[in-house]
């Protein structure tokens, strides 16, 4: 597959200039700098790395300063008086390793540098608070305009540091003064804006007077980073020509921060612009591959794996999903926050607002699959056999292979692991699904359907299974039989039928609460199944081969 614009792809291109200058093209997010300029005097926005943050604030640079050359054409341009100028202080910490707080007290003094000698200030100060405070009074006095401050990945020098609390702390200390000058700088401010991926509670940006409003869940800003469809489609028309759409959205389309079900999802354009740019178009984890940072692969090691996996679906409120500390970092916060959950719907009562989470698309699912399946079995040598074992089971349509490799799965697991959750028949389909996202196979756990939730949907492309899973019962009333009849009688496989026909296979699986292992598995071909069932009144007997 030959991509022949790939040369007009803004990809890893963060400068507004460069993109405009350069002729690449350019998913127009200008409406939103008029967002941000008739908003809130002090803004804070939070998404996930390699999501436009950085383009973003470059774009909103160009537009304090009134460059207007670089935005004939687009939708903002003939919205702005562009003789109206202001400084702009810009501080960005998205590059490098801030981990050392000299390094971190070296890299502001360098970007105040940078801005006092652009407004031409000399500064009577080396302490990076006190020299912020002195350009900000300065600079306002000498263009007659207030200064605009953006700050890019504020709290990058947090999270460099999380494995070592001491310097976390100091550098969390050092960021409080340095944002506590913007504050005390307030009358010479026309506006802050600032970005990162965390929200920490603790580092004075957002304690004591809540100075910066909050906009990450403002429907306003949910398309601010990100393409919507529309945008996607009108930009990126000539590469889609050569892939399947659906594929394309399945895989990178998905992510939203705001609750209503209707409201539009967004593509992460990392992935996007690394799919069309792929000489090859092959469908990867992009975004994981470069984007996930240390300290959340750190940070889950903490945490029992099935803790994790049963994040998809929990309900958490605003406050538990901003919350950010050093001392407790919560899974559900994390993975939010880091863009491997989103917000699928919202509820509200008593004055709270809930979302609820859920992963946003494959990419993220077979990403946080690779997390997770790596904390169920370290042994890289382990996790190839199982991959292969239950890639090979599937492609070949063999049901005996798939219960083999199932009870090879459960029998490797740790005590710990099963411990207090082991009599939840969600618990297996989880893993069961971790597992397959080390493999090339399409699995899709609680899918939905008309009538309910199927536990488990695995196939190849050609051959496809559907997994049922349920919990023995003392009286052995509980058989694999029945739980094959509940796929057939709740119409959970005639959703696939009419792709898969005779190529999809029913299973039902019992797991013993003592054994913490397969106790009873049966498996048919769904058309015959489904045949079975009508032809016996509604009903499905022990005929079932096992």
């Amino acid at each position: 597959m030959t991509m022949g614009t790939r040369s007009t792809l803004p990809t890893g291109i963060q400068t507004f200039r460069h993109v405009r200058e350069g002729g690449y093209r350019y998913v127009d997010k200008t409406p939103f700098a008029l967002e941000v300029c008739n908003g809130d005097k002090h803004l804070f926005l939070s998404r996930p790395r390699r999501f436009g943050k950085s383009l973003l604030v470059d774009m909103l640079a160009d537009f304090y300063e009134g460059r207007e050359e670089l935005f004939r054409g687009l939708a903002i341009h003939d919205q702005r008086d562009w003789t109206k100028r202001h400084p702009v202080l810009r501080l960005d910490f998205g590059g490098g390793n801030l981990a050392n707080p000299d390094t971190l007290r070296e890299a502001a003094n360098a970007e105040l540098d940078v801005f006092g000698a652009d407004a031409d200030v000399d500064v009577p100060y080396r302490a990076p608070d006190l020299r912020l405070r002195y350009l900000l009074r300065a600079a306002h006095q000498k263009a007659k305009r207030p200064v605009v401050v953006l700050v890019d990945e504020y709290d990058k020098p947090i999270l460099d540091a999380l494995d070592d609390p001491e310097i976390a702390d100091a550098n969390r200390r050092f960021l409080r003064g340095l944002y506590g000058a913007i504050k005390a700088g307030d009358r010479h401010i026309e506006k802050s804006f600032v970005t990162g991926v965390s929200r920490f509670s603790k580092t004075g940006l957002f304690s004591v007077a809540n100075q910066f409003t909050d906009i990450t869940f403002d429907p306003r800003y949910n398309a601010v980073c990100g393409f919507t469809q529309a945008e996607f489609d009108r930009t990126f028309a000539p590469e889609l020509e050569l892939f399947d759409r659906g594929e394309v959205r399945r895989w990178y389309n998905g992510y939203s921060w705001d609750g209503d079900p209707k409201a539009e999802t967004v593509y992460n354009p990392y992935d996007v612009l690394k799919l069309f740019s792929d000489a090859k178009g092959r469908f990867r984890n992009y975004w994981y591959e470069t984007g996930t940072p240390l300290f959340l692969v750190d940070e889950l090691s903490k945490h029992p794996p099935l803790d994790l996996a049963r994040l998809d679906g929990l309900w958490a409120d605003q406050e538990a999903l901003s919350a950010f500390d050093i001392e407790r970092v919560e899974p559900a916060a994390l993975l939010f926050q880091t863009g491997y959950l989103t917000v699928k719907a919202e509820r509200s009562g008593a004055g709270d607002t809930e979302y609820r989470l859920g992963y946003p698309n494959e990419e993220v699912h077979r990403s946080v699959g690779r997390v997770l399946m790596s904390r169920i079995e370290p042994s890289e040598e382990a996790r190839s056999a199982l991959a292969a074992g239950l890639e090979k089971a599937v492609a070949a349509g063999d049901a005996a292979g798939l219960e083999e490799t199932l009870r090879m799965l459960y029998a490797g697991r740790a005590h710990q692991q099963m411990r207090h959750i082991d009599r939840y028949e969600g618990t297996y389909s989880q893993f069961a699904d971790i597992l397959a996202t080390a493999t090339r196979l399409d699995s899709r756990c609680e899918e939905s359907t008309a009538q309910g939730r199927a536990d488990l949907f695995l196939t190849d492309g050609n051959n496809a299974f559907l997994l049922e899973y349920k919990m023995a019962d003392e009286a052995g009333r509980v058989t694999a039989v029945a739980a094959i009849a509940q796929i057939v009688e709740k119409g959970y496989a005639l959703k696939h039928l009419p792709e898969y026909g005779s190529r999809l296979h029913l299973a039902g699986v019992v797991m013993g609460p003592e054994t913490r292992n397969i106790q009873d598995f049966a498996a048919g071909s769904a058309v015959e199944l489904v045949r079975a069932y009508e032809r016996n009144g509604r009903r499905l007997n022990d005929g079932i081969p096992r």
